[in-house]
């Protein structure tokens, strides 16, 4: 029931933004105003409580800068959101890194990046020469939203609380599964055994060291 509600509310809003484009208002949308109309009310759809400050907070400090939104379940930061209005270009290669810098600074996973006619998900833990790798699936459009609101979906309160995003970027490659401690403990004492035994045959290459004396 709560996904239906989510979608209808969805279909609302982008006929109030074909109104918009067919008034032709869409070039007087500042980033402020396209906030408010458009971007709040679409994840407050997905079931965020964006009035409230301690889930959905606004203009976070970051690392001497301000990004747009904090997302959060029970004070754990889920993600981050840089908002841009309706006029700017998305693949601007400085909004893709601003919006991933701040989730890296906070230690946070994800960072969205959108002008509610695009939508963009990125891996913030994907450190690569070109941000754009770190970004998770194609970029979702707002024509899109209602043919694939699952996509639109994983971005719903209710995901985060069931990890569904993270599960959705281990199929797609772009999240590393996570090892049990107990397998990376091993992983790592078997790897720095290997190294120590490498390093004790050389040291005594003369002395023909037996396995046992490794």
């Amino acid at each position: 029931m709560q996904k239906d509600l989510a979608l209808e509310k969805v279909k609302n809003l982008i006929g109030n933004y074909q109104e918009v484009v067919n008034e032709g208002r869409i070039s007087k949308y500042n980033e402020e105003m396209t906030k408010k109309d458009f971007i709040l009310p679409l994840f407050e759809a997905l079931g965020w409580k964006t009035t409230d400050s301690r889930e959905v907070s606004a203009e976070e400090k970051i690392s001497k800068k301000r990004v747009d939104y904090g997302f959060r379940i029970n004070a754990i930061p889920k993600f981050f959101l840089e908002a841009k209005s309706f006029k700017e270009d998305l693949d601007t290669r400085k909004y893709i890194e601003q919006a991933i810098s701040y989730a890296w600074h906070k230690g946070c996973t994800w960072a969205i990046l959108t002008n509610f006619e695009q939508l963009k998900i990125f891996n913030a833990e994907v450190r690569a020469d070109h941000p754009w790798m770190s970004q998770l699936k194609p970029t979702l459009h707002c024509k899109d939203f209602i043919n694939n609101f699952d996509e639109l979906w994983l971005l719903s309160r209710e995901s985060f609380e069931k990890g569904l995003l993270n599960i959705e970027a281990e199929k797609w490659g772009k999240k590393a599964k996570k090892t049990p401690i107990n397998q990376r403990l091993l992983n790592d004492f078997t790897y720095f055994r290997d190294i120590l035994s490498r390093n004790i045959t050389k040291l005594n290459e003369n002395k023909k060291l037996s396995e046992e004396d490794r």
